[in-house]
């Protein structure tokens, strides 16, 4: 308990403004545009060489800061320096340059942190006012409802849901990062933030969109109209090999993401994909469509065709990567695919610590599976999981792996924990609570391990 509290703490301190905090107003201002690539690149350059005195990053050394005030702002990828803080105006979005494409058969990312040479270090990409301030809330950048791109279930799009979803979510103090490949013009392969290498890098207050379109029969994608990748991405540079020393090895780490808001996703997809991450933090965050906390280290290539020659410490596999120390609270889906899953194929991860789930229209709201029958290795080394929430519904994500796509289905089940021979190494405590059939939003409880703490509760209503 003393550890929660004080994680929540450390993040209130991180993200609330004392209205006594002397406030400078010292540095670069970028000015919207339909291609500021050389602009902004050139103003994280100048802030990263020039620190704010006082302004001090989440390493704890000193920070540059950029502003980007209310407009539309396009840009092509960008490696981002070292020590700068963004403050982005809530009025802001932020878009590819049309028609821009780097990679049409694998992810690129607007923001890209750390490359396969240099890491990037100290950063801050946070809604602000450009003086330390939080920025002015606005309105006038967001949707209303998630139907403002045509979104049409009818005719093979996904259930819709206003913005924000609920009082649970203060859209309008967010800036807003614009994904859509049918709208901007950006190739389909768009990742907005590319996370490779990197340490001490936080992100927050921010709104997202996708375009999870498929034709009718829910084979898709389809070229430049369907966003095939995630808002956010944790992935290693490849070919990243393994060193015994924490620190030095290539990929991210202690990277923080608070309220981020994800709407329009993909079912495979959603607001995150974590393939590697040490001692990385994601709290409230949601996700429209999807999968709002996406562990699923697929993406970590063995050398041979199956999972047979893998193991530990970058064994058999084409870079090193690990998922450890994960930290998660407050994070709710709905009309998507799961809210938190975890998926090691063949890869050997660490820890887990998950708080608060909440699902609506959800096929589950918790996967934890087994990994691969071809590999001796893979899985965690431990998944705790507290208090999860949810409803069904019949307009939850059935995914097709082979076509990258979905159809419209009812839930499936609350939890699924796979049954494995010795049991996963899976704890769940706290509350787990959502109807039963045949009661409206009912839920299977699903594949619960067995000894498991957690008190299970079934209203008569949706909570």
């Amino acid at each position: 308990m003393r550890r929660l509290l004080s994680f929540t703490l450390v993040l209130v301190a991180l993200f609330v403004v004392p209205a006594c905090e002397p406030r400078t107003c010292d540095g670069t201002t970028v000015a919207p545009g339909t291609d500021v690539t050389s602009a902004f690149s050139a103003a994280l350059a100048t802030a990263s060489a020039n620190p704010v005195d006082g302004l001090v990053g989440p390493s704890g050394q000193p920070q540059g800061r950029v502003y980007l005030g209310p407009g539309e702002y396009r840009f092509r990828s960008i490696v981002v320096p070292d020590d700068v803080r963004v403050e982005i105006a809530p009025g802001a979005t932020l878009r590819s340059v049309a028609g821009y494409e780097p990679n049409a058969r694998t992810d690129w990312g607007l923001l890209v942190f750390g490359t396969a040479t240099d890491p990037t270090r100290n950063v801050t990409f946070t809604s602000g006012d450009g003086c330390g301030g939080v920025g002015a809330a606005t309105k006038s950048n967001k949707p209303a409802s998630t139907s403002f791109r045509g979104n049409d279930p009818a005719n093979g799009g996904m259930a819709n849901a206003p913005v924000p979803s609920s009082s649970r979510w203060n859209t309008d103090a967010m800036w807003v990062m614009d994904l859509d490949p049918k709208a901007t013009g950006a190739g389909e392969q768009v990742t907005g933030f590319y996370f490779r290498w990197s340490y001490d890098v936080t992100v927050a207050n921010v709104l997202t969109i996708q375009n999870a379109a498929r034709t009718s029969t829910g084979i898709g994608p389809i070229a430049n109209v369907t966003s095939r990748t995630v808002a956010m991405m944790f992935d290693p540079p490849d070919g990243a090999a393994y060193t015994p020393v924490v620190e030095d090895q290539k990929l991210p780490h202690r990277v923080t993401v608070v309220n981020h808001y994800n709407i329009l996703s993909p079912s495979g997809q959603g607001a995150n994909q974590i393939r590697a991450c040490r001692d990385c933090t994601f709290a409230r965050i949601y996700s429209h469509g999807g999968v709002p906390l996406r562990v699923e280290t697929d993406g970590i290539r063995p050398v041979e065709a199956d999972c047979r020659a893998t193991g530990t410490d970058g064994t058999g596999f084409r870079e090193y990567a690990i998922v450890d120390g994960l930290r998660a609270q407050r994070i709710e889906g709905a009309y998507g695919n799961r809210v938190a899953m975890f998926t090691p194929h063949c890869l050997p991860n660490g820890t887990a610590d998950i708080s608060d789930l909440r699902g609506t229209s959800m096929g589950e709201l918790l996967v934890i599976a087994d990994h691969q029958g071809d590999g001796p290795n893979g899985g965690f080394e431990s998944i705790t999981v507290r208090n999860v929430v949810g409803c069904g519904g019949n307009a939850a994500q059935d995914p097709h792996p082979d076509q990258d796509s979905y159809l419209l289905a009812p839930s499936r089940a609350a939890v699924l924990v796979a049954p494995a021979t010795p049991a996963l190494p899976v704890t769940l405590t706290g509350t787990l609570a959502w109807p039963s059939p045949p009661v409206a939003g009912g839920l299977i409880d699903g594949l619960l391990p067995a000894g498991h703490t957690t008190t299970i509760t079934h209203p008569a209503t949706c909570p």
